[in-house]
Protein backbone atom coordinates (compact mmCIF):
# COMPACT_ATOMS: atom_id res chain seq x y z
CA UNK A 1 0.00 0.00 0.00
CA UNK A 2 1.38 3.50 -0.81
CA UNK A 3 1.89 6.14 1.98
CA UNK A 4 -0.69 8.34 0.00
CA UNK A 5 -3.32 5.89 0.15
CA UNK A 6 -2.65 5.13 4.20
CA UNK A 7 -3.01 9.06 4.54
CA UNK A 8 -5.98 8.77 3.25
CA UNK A 9 -7.54 6.38 5.24
CA UNK A 10 -5.80 7.60 7.92
CA UNK A 11 -7.43 11.43 7.53
CA UNK A 12 -10.92 9.72 7.05
CA UNK A 13 -11.25 8.13 9.94
CA UNK A 14 -9.81 4.25 9.73
CA UNK A 15 -8.35 2.95 13.17
CA UNK A 16 -4.63 3.62 13.26
CA UNK A 17 -2.58 1.04 15.70
CA UNK A 18 1.19 1.16 16.84
CA UNK A 19 2.30 -0.66 14.20
CA UNK A 20 3.62 -1.42 11.44
CA UNK A 21 3.55 1.97 9.88
CA UNK A 22 3.88 3.04 6.49
CA UNK A 23 7.09 4.57 5.92
CA UNK A 24 7.88 6.83 2.57
CA UNK A 25 10.61 8.98 1.55
CA UNK A 26 7.78 11.44 0.66
CA UNK A 27 5.92 11.68 4.27
CA UNK A 28 4.09 14.92 4.52
CA UNK A 29 4.70 16.71 7.95
CA UNK A 30 2.42 17.96 10.68
CA UNK A 31 2.24 21.53 11.93
CA UNK A 32 5.22 20.88 14.14
CA UNK A 33 7.41 19.35 11.36
CA UNK A 34 7.33 15.77 12.34
CA UNK A 35 6.41 12.97 9.94
CA UNK A 36 2.69 11.96 9.21
CA UNK A 37 3.01 8.30 9.99
CA UNK A 38 0.28 6.20 9.17
CA UNK A 39 -1.03 2.54 9.97
CA UNK A 40 -0.96 -0.42 7.50
CA UNK A 41 -3.89 -2.17 7.70
CA UNK A 42 -3.89 -6.01 6.60
CA UNK A 43 -6.51 -7.09 3.59
CA UNK A 44 -8.72 -8.63 6.73
CA UNK A 45 -8.79 -5.45 8.63
CA UNK A 46 -10.13 -3.70 5.63
CA UNK A 47 -12.60 -6.38 4.78
CA UNK A 48 -13.63 -6.16 7.86
CA UNK A 49 -13.65 -2.42 8.21
CA UNK A 50 -16.01 -2.69 5.26
CA UNK A 51 -18.38 -4.49 6.59
CA UNK A 52 -19.01 -2.25 9.48
CA UNK A 53 -22.80 -0.67 10.10
CA UNK A 54 -24.78 -0.81 7.24
CA UNK A 55 -22.59 -1.42 4.57
CA UNK A 56 -21.35 -4.55 3.63
CA UNK A 57 -18.47 -6.54 1.85
CA UNK A 58 -19.99 -8.76 -0.89
CA UNK A 59 -16.96 -9.60 -3.39
CA UNK A 60 -12.85 -9.39 -4.06
CA UNK A 61 -12.58 -10.14 -7.96
CA UNK A 62 -9.27 -10.11 -10.44
CA UNK A 63 -9.80 -9.10 -13.51
CA UNK A 64 -7.39 -7.95 -16.32
CA UNK A 65 -7.67 -4.36 -17.75
CA UNK A 66 -5.59 -4.97 -21.20
CA UNK A 67 -2.54 -6.79 -19.51
CA UNK A 68 -2.75 -5.31 -16.63
CA UNK A 69 -4.11 -7.55 -13.31
CA UNK A 70 -7.10 -5.16 -11.48
CA UNK A 71 -9.01 -5.87 -8.61
CA UNK A 72 -12.53 -4.34 -7.60
CA UNK A 73 -14.07 -4.96 -4.57
CA UNK A 74 -17.40 -4.48 -4.17
CA UNK A 75 -20.50 -4.16 -1.31
CA UNK A 76 -23.98 -4.97 -1.53
CA UNK A 77 -25.53 -1.51 -0.83
CA UNK A 78 -28.98 -1.44 0.36
CA UNK A 79 -29.71 -4.93 -0.61
CA UNK A 80 -33.16 -3.80 -0.66
CA UNK A 81 -32.55 -1.04 -2.72
CA UNK A 82 -29.84 -2.57 -5.40
CA UNK A 83 -29.02 0.61 -6.81
CA UNK A 84 -26.77 1.97 -4.58
CA UNK A 85 -23.73 -0.79 -4.37
CA UNK A 86 -20.55 0.76 -4.51
CA UNK A 87 -17.57 -0.91 -6.39
CA UNK A 88 -13.91 0.13 -6.37
CA UNK A 89 -10.73 -0.86 -8.22
CA UNK A 90 -7.05 -1.28 -7.53
CA UNK A 91 -3.82 -2.80 -8.85
CA UNK A 92 -3.95 -4.86 -5.67
CA UNK A 93 -6.63 -6.31 -2.97
CA UNK A 94 -5.37 -4.29 -0.69
CA UNK A 95 -5.77 -1.15 -3.19
CA UNK A 96 -9.36 -1.74 -3.96
CA UNK A 97 -10.77 -2.54 -0.73
CA UNK A 98 -9.24 0.26 0.86
CA UNK A 99 -10.41 2.32 -1.74
CA UNK A 100 -14.36 0.82 -1.12
CA UNK A 101 -13.56 1.85 2.51
CA UNK A 102 -12.87 5.60 1.30
CA UNK A 103 -16.14 5.51 -0.78
CA UNK A 104 -18.50 3.87 1.81
CA UNK A 105 -16.92 6.51 4.23
CA UNK A 106 -16.96 9.64 2.48
CA UNK A 107 -18.07 12.80 4.82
Amino acid sequence: MTYKLALQLKNAGFPQKDRPFCVSTKMELDEKGEQVRCYIPTLSELIEACGDNENRFIRLQSYYDKNDLMWQADDNGNFIIRDDIVSETGSTPEEAVANLWLALNKK
